[in-house]
């Protein structure tokens, strides 16, 4: 099966992006043709896409439009309104994936190049349902993928001392008060806690520094924090919690509203190593979106 992969972005270490890559990394595992069309530059991803055997081009070197996939399987709305409009790989069905049911920009399009949606969480399943009137049947709930082979590179530290939640994600104002509330926290339990990743946009990190706040930039090594953590922090059911799983970490969960303000808060306990390998491992997570595009081709050509 041919596979096209497009989204944003993929020249940075985000949620989004980091789903394409494990995601294309366990496809072409199962023989899939995979290839990724994005924004590449000023990045690394796509270089470590490419040792894969993964084939990756820049938007401005795009696959001739006469290039034959047999599906796209794309993300955010400029890039699927784009498709649609430029009519672009007309013959090729798109498959939407959605992350988030909180940001714009991964809200779905409806239009009949789209021939169905697959949402990460329950909760964006949900959105997407009720919302946005999408039919049950053409809503998937297929989890974010872990690439476990890089992830369980390094064994878990089991002579930690002292507590140290983990929050590797981007720091903008959809974390912004999370971030408060978890340095207040860190001084009130007395906790170290580290947060790791890009600054994009508002830049509060002053305004939360103390001393048991640790801030380290975006890191491909991120596997090494886990290992040396005792719990992890995010938002929503976010890639931060279930890598942390695999390690068998509990993590605070912070569900937010679109403009970032605390809905909830829980301390949500890792589930079996075997549900997670089933659930979010990359090479079940890649069998199934096969799987599922195999029988919508299927259903599309009957």
């Amino acid at each position: 099966m041919k596979i096209l992969l497009t989204c944003l972005n993929f020249n940075s270490l985000t949620g989004s992006e980091l789903y394409f890559y494990d995601l294309a990394c366990g496809l072409k595992k199962i023989g899939c043709d995979v290839s990724i069309l994005s924004n590449l530059k000023d990045g690394m991803l796509y270089e470590k896409a490419e040792k894969q055997g993964i084939s990756c081009y820049d938007f401005t070197i795009a696959p001739n439009s006469k290039s034959v996939f047999d599906v796209i399987i794309a993300s955010h709305r400029p890039i699927i309104e784009l498709f649609i409009e430029k009519n672009l790989y007309p013959n090729t069905p798109i498959i939407s994936v959605n992350h988030s049911e909180i940001i714009p920009l991964e809200y779905p399009v409806i239009d009949k190049r789209v021939i169905h949606y697959i949402a990460i969480r329950e909760s964006i399943k949900k959105y997407l349902e009720n919302s946005y009137f999408i039919l049950s049947e053409d809503v998937s709930l297929i989890m974010n993928p872990i690439n476990t082979d890089k992830l369980l590179s390094v064994k878990k530290n089991k002579n930690i001392k002292r507590k140290r939640v983990v929050f590797p994600a981007t720091i903008d104002y959809l974390r912004k008060n999370t971030i408060k509330n978890l340095s207040e926290k860190s001084l009130v339990e007395d906790f170290d806690l580290v947060l790791i990743g890009k600054i994009n946009g508002d830049n509060y990190i002053d305004e939360i520094k103390n001393k048991n706040v640790f801030i380290s930039e975006q890191t491909w090594n991120i596997q090494k924090y886990y290992a040396n953590a005792t719990h992890t922090s995010g938002i929503q059911l976010g890639r931060t919690e279930i890598e942390g799983y695999f390690f068998n970490l509990p993590c605070y969960r912070y569900t937010v509203d679109k403009n970032g303000t605390i809905l909830s808060f829980s301390e949500v306990q890792p589930p079996s190593l075997e549900y997670c390998f089933d659930t979010f491992g990359y090479i079940s997570v890649a069998k199934k979106i096969k799987l599922l595009c195999e029988k919508l081709i299927n259903l599309k050509n009957n």
